[in-house]
């Protein structure tokens, strides 16, 4: 099979490569390839013109660090075939290209496909809304048997904030197959589109199975309420973990619970989160390691009773299937993407992102668990993660709409 994957995605980094740019579909192009399909990844690049950039350092003063991407390129990694496709917009912040640039972009698509006798049988398009004027000229161009507009959280904020009814129509009204990258977003577009959407389709992130090599292979007994909690990621205040602070300040103030809660990751709420612990005399309690390698992450997991992280929002995060692989007891969001892989009580918990009272009664019920209990929970925890891993999720995507 033929399999043409469309993505646009704005890189943190300046470093516009394609593995860095479709890095958010690559596993899934990666799986692929290795099940004997054919597969090329187009990244339209949608930048801002040079115009715009121009003015843009003209009217603040200052040097615009954004990298222009001027022609196209390619690499291949894991053996698939990525191209970086440049393509100018004119309105700032607007998913609005100029009908002359949309079949600009076509024809350099076009060309990639003649020259590599590439005849798609399905599209896979992540980051949709971006894109939509293009895909529906490539698809009356090529009439694809297949469609999918996988939906990402920054597709459902566009249309939420813009108010796209007529998009949103569209896009429901169309022969296209929906996908969503989790749960919550899904419900948040049959919301707007105001239907049930019965034949979408959840579109999970994978985990590699190499991150669970060596892992215990059983839960260490443990002492009643001494838990061992962490939390990797970045230090913003959407992941609340002041609240889980202030939840494990109630937990041993009331219930007289011990524990040690390691903080791996950096950033802006860094110094908050330091002052909240010394305020509450928690120094003893919560340790700041900064960032750490994949495999001291990993190892962290391994030897933690709970992964803790109940952001909000929170489109779907990849470190809850790894610490899950890990043994590590989770507890996520309700309505946030976790919701839906964790059932609460039986793999996990999930709890309200704000509740300090919530979070601290679920933690108490954690460290008070009966170790059957415990273990079988770990148990069921673990086996998600297997179905969750980069193989049998792509697996699972592509044979959905084939």
């Amino acid at each position: 099979m033929n399999i043409l994957i469309f993505t646009q995605y704005y890189p943190f980094t300046k470093d516009l490569s394609p593995e860095k740019t479709t890095k958010a579909v690559h596993y899934f192009a990666r799986e692929w390839k290795k099940d004997g399909h054919r597969v090329i990844v187009i990244h339209n690049h949608i930048q801002e013109s040079n115009f715009l950039l121009g003015l843009n350092r003209i009217i603040k003063k200052e040097d615009n660090s954004k990298q222009i991407l001027n022609e196209p390129f390619k690499s291949v990694t894991d053996g698939v075939e990525s191209y970086l496709l440049p393509i100018s917009r004119y309105i700032p912040k607007s998913n609005y290209i100029t009908k002359s640039k949309v079949i600009k972009q076509l024809e350099l698509i076009k060309k990639i496909l003649v020259e590599k006798n590439f005849n798609p049988d399905v599209l896979f398009c992540h980051f949709p809304i971006s894109q939509l004027q293009l895909i529906w000229e490539f698809q009356r161009e090529y009439k694809c048997d297949r469609v999918v507009l996988t939906f990402h959280a920054s597709d459902i904020m566009y249309l939420k904030r813009k108010r796209k009814k007529n998009v949103i129509k569209k896009i429901v009204d169309s022969n296209f197959n929906l996908a969503f990258r989790s749960k919550a977003l899904k419900e948040s577009f049959e919301k707007m589109a105001n239907k049930k959407l019965h034949d979408s389709f959840i579109v999970y992130s994978g985990a590699p199975l190499s991150s669970w090599k060596n892992d215990r292979n059983t839960v260490p007994i443990r002492e009643k309420c001494e838990l061992k909690l962490l939390y990797v990621g970045n230090l913003t205040k959407q992941k609340n973990i002041h609240i889980t602070i202030e939840a494990l300040y109630k937990l041993k103030d009331i219930y007289n619970c011990e524990f040690t809660f390691h903080i791996i990751g950096k950033g802006p709420f860094e110094k908050e989160l330091f002052l909240l612990s010394e305020k509450l005399k928690l120094e003893r309690n919560i340790y700041f390691h900064g960032y750490k390698t994949r495999e001291e992450v990993l190892q962290f997991m391994r030897d933690s009773d709970v992964f803790i992280m109940v952001s909000s929002p929170e489109t779907f995060g990849l470190v809850y299937i790894e610490a899950m692989g890990a043994g590590c007891i989770v507890v996520g969001s309700k309505g946030e993407g976790i919701d839906g892989v964790i059932v609460n009580k039986e793999n996990g918990f999930l709890a309200t992102p704000h509740s300090v009272s919530e979070i601290c009664e679920i933690l108490r019920d954690i460290s008070n668990m009966p170790e059957l209990e415990y273990l079988d929970i770990v148990s069921n925890s673990m086996k998600t993660a297997v179905k969750y891993s980069e193989h049998n999720v792509a697996h699972a995507y592509l044979s959905e709409y084939i």
